[in-house]
Order: C-alpha cells, then structure tokens, then sequence
C-alpha cells in the first residue's frame, strides 16, 4: 500500500486538521471522566517515524466510533484530526500541541513504522500484584493501581507502580504472561513518597514495551537460559534469597528482634508441630486485592475496594505452628506456598471436598526453612511470635525426581525459543539499539545497559 502524503508531527501546526498523520500507538490510553466528571475522555500517545510523541485526544462522541482501533503497538493512519494547544496546567508528551479525534476524523490500520524509543529500565517481570481501585477524593472517579516487581541477571529488584490504564492494560498482559518470565522496558517514571516509603510510579507520559527483542533483552533471556532451563524467575529469586537470607533462630525473632535489621531476609527452621484447624484451608478473596470479603445484606463485599463490582475467588491460607528447640510459633502462608503443601491449586481441592487438612498432609519430623522479610509481617505478643513466610523450602526426599511441571515446561520451551531467536539475532547484526518485537511490530529502543536498577532509582530520587 503506498503511504500517502503524512505530515511529520513536528510539522504540525495550531488548528490544523486537513492532515493525515502517520504514527505508532505507544499507549492506548482507556475511557475515563473529565476532572469535570461529566465527560468520557481517552488519551493515546503516538509516536511517528522520527521518533517525536503526541498525545491523540477522543471524548465520549468518539470513543465509540474508534474503540477497535488505535491499540498498543499497532501503526495507523489518521486523516483530518484537530491540532490544538495543549493546556500547560497538564503534563504532556509534547511540549506544544495535541490532537482532538473528530466524528469526521478517520483512522486506518496501517504497515508498522519504526521509530527509535529511549528506555529508562529493563527486566524480567518478576511479580505483578492485584488490581487495587480506589476513589480519588476530588472528584469522586474511579482510579487503579497495580505493583508490579521487575528484576535483572544481578538479582536486583525494583518496585514500580502502574496507575490507571497501564495498570488495566499492560498490567493485566504481565500478570495474565507472569508465569513465562516477560521482559519489560519502561520510560518516564517518577519516584514518589507516601509514609516515608519512596516508589516508582508511572506517569500520564509513561509508556511500557513488553517482550522486546532488543539486543539487552537477549543478553536477560540467555542468562535466564543458562542459569536455569526449568524454573522461572521467581523460583530463581527465592533461591537466591534462601542462600543470601541470615539463620536465626525463633527465639532472636522473639526476644532480640532489636537485634536485627528491619527490612531485610531472615531465614527460620522449624519442625511442624501442628496445624491450626480452627479455620477452612481457604477463604473467599476479594479478586483485586486478595483480601477477605464479608457477607453483607447486598452480597459479599470488600471493604477495601469500595464503589466497584468485584469477583471473589478461593485463596489458600495455611496456618501452622513450629518449634525449633527455643520456642514455638505461629506461621501463616498463603497462595502457592500453600499449593506447595496440599499438592493441588485451590480450585482443584475445593473440587475433591475434602475440608479436613489432616486427611491431606500430616507434621513432618523433618525441618522446613521459612524465609521471611523483618517488616509488619513478623508481629510479636505476649503469647506467641507470628511470622507471615514468603517462601518454604520442604525437606528433599532422597527418592524424590524433579518432575518439571507445566508451568516450567512452558518455561523452558520458551527460554529455547529465545534462545533460537538470539542466535539468529547474533548473525545479523552486532548493534546495541535494535528492533523490539511486540504483537509483530518493530519498535528500536535506546536502552541504558549498563545501569543498575538500584543505581537508576537512586538518580530518580
């Protein structure tokens, strides 16, 4: 298809809209309501062949009309849009001008661009959290906040908070792909303090690429390749904490926590002495925030995420009680900790009926190693220490077989055809800025590759 005669964004002109622009979807942005609270708005950011951004404006008259097109990643062409001036009371990608998508405007998929991007970081998806949705007490929308964690071939981890549609989009593709180790690469966050505790947040000009196959990308994958062909990034994290975590024994969590750092990995031992049976093996968690729901006399509701429609669904929570020859204590697990113990996810034991968690697993007389963070989830009472446990090393049976299982094996598959494709990559080209491969569409990238994560955060700070 021939392009046609596309006017550069850097081009453009204050109220123009006899024009047809080329441009990449960086970020497509979700409908929300105006500070107003009268209005759909949806804000994209595009980006066209130079490499310069500007932000494609729809309200509620259109965004019906275009709701299956300008998506993430995807090229189009965009006839007789309004250029404007942008309100400098915003933030905005570009320093002077935006479109307005008109009733009369037309947009068209078209043949991918590829334009160069700057990134400010890049790592595995080591974890990405629940969907949080509060109120925003000015106005009285609906916003969401979702964590995610990425991590490097250093171990290192950084905590970034996604807002608003890139916690909707992008957070729910992470979360939905976890379990396959994604690489991500972000720009434009800012470093925020709430309480005393500074994080990554994105921003309206933030953008995220996932999976890119650029030359950093391939240098995480292979790592990853050669580190461990079977478990993923998580199983590789907790290992490395294990072996890094200080023993101590439950009678310093008890009597000399002062003793300790706050904040940092401590590793505990202890025999199971018993279960705690006063409590079902699951409760009925609130979907965005894994939280318990209550019964009211409109249905189950979750205190937490108030104004929303929320879906409950079962989650594992195992208390049990240790002693390591000091004293004894309480600890609580949660999630794929517990899937660990009964052998089968939460849905599936719901399936079997069987409540009784004697009938399933009995005390080990051997010892489990406990890891755990000195934070709010180690709480002491006059009775007794209470420890929330991150992960659980179970005692390795000498006949047991590592058995991948499915989840590892979709990992595997996939590290060998990352693998393939770094090969490939290694004889076509030696540069470091290349091509990024998203939904088919290629994207070049600037990355900062020899900055550490913990080293960009303290330069955001």
């Amino acid at each position: 298809m021939a392009t046609p005669n596309v006017v550069m964004i850097k081009d453009l002109k204050e109220n123009q809209s006899d024009v047809v622009i080329e441009a990449l979807v960086l970020r497509q942005g979700y409908e929300t309501e105006t500070n107003k609270g009268s209005t759909g708005i949806r804000k994209s950011i595009l980006i066209d062949k130079q490499g310069n951004m500007i932000y494609a404006i729809m309200f509620s008259n259109v965004i019906s009309q275009f709701k299956t097109l300008l998506h993430t990643n995807k090229t189009y062409l965009i006839c007789n849009p309004l250029v404007k001036k942008i309100n400098f009371n915003y933030v905005n990608v570009n320093p002077s001008i935006e479109l307005t998508i008109q009733t009369s405007s037309v947009i068209t998929e078209f043949q991918a661009i590829r334009p160069t991007l700057p990134m400010d970081i890049i790592g595995f998806v080591k974890n990405v959290r629940p969907l949080r949705n509060f109120t925003r007490p000015k106005n009285g929308t609906i916003g969401h906040l979702r964590d995610i964690v990425l991590m490097n071939e250093r171990y290192e981890t950084i905590d970034i908070g996604l807002w608003d549609d890139l916690a909707v989009n992008e957070g729910q593709l992470m979360k939905k792909n976890e379990d396959l180790a994604p690489i991500a690469a972000i720009c434009n966050l800012r470093m925020q303090t709430h309480n005393n505790v500074s994080q990554l947040k994105s921003t309206p000009t933030t953008y995220v690429i996932l999976n890119p196959q650029c030359s950093r990308a391939i240098e995480l994958t292979e790592w990853l390749h050669a580190t461990d062909t079977i478990h993923g990034v998580n199983e590789l994290w907790t290992k490395k904490k294990f072996a890094e975590a200080v023993e101590v024994t439950l009678e310093q969590l008890a009597k000399k926590r002062n003793m300790l750092t706050e904040n940092n990995y401590y590793c505990v031992q202890g025999r199971i002495k018993k279960f705690e049976n006063n409590s079902s093996l699951f409760y009925d968690a609130c979907n965005h925030c894994n939280k318990s729901t209550t019964k009211t006399t409109s249905g189950m509701s979750c205190f937490d995420c108030t104004n929303i429609p929320i879906e409950i669904v079962p989650r594992y929570k195992l208390s049990v009680f240790i002693e390591d020859g000091t004293v004894i204590a309480k600890v609580i697990m949660f999630g794929e900790i517990v899937t660990m113990f009964i052998g089968c996810p939460v849905e599936e034991f719901i399936k079997t009926r069987n409540k009784n968690i004697d009938d399933i697993i009995t005390p080990n007389i051997e010892s489990h190693r406990f890891l755990l963070k000195l934070d709010r989830t180690v709480t002491n009472s006059e009775d007794m220490i209470s420890i929330i446990a991150e992960s659980v090393q179970k005692p390795r049976s000498i006949n047991s077989k590592n058995i991948p299982t499915k989840k590892q094996r979709s990992l595997r598959r996939l590290n060998n055809a990352s693998k393939d494709r770094a090969k490939s990559y290694a004889s076509t080209s030696s540069k470091r800025n290349v091509p990024i491969t998203s939904e088919s569409h290629d994207i070049n990238i600037e990355c900062e590759d020899d900055e550490l994560l913990k080293e960009y955060t303290k330069r955001i700070k």
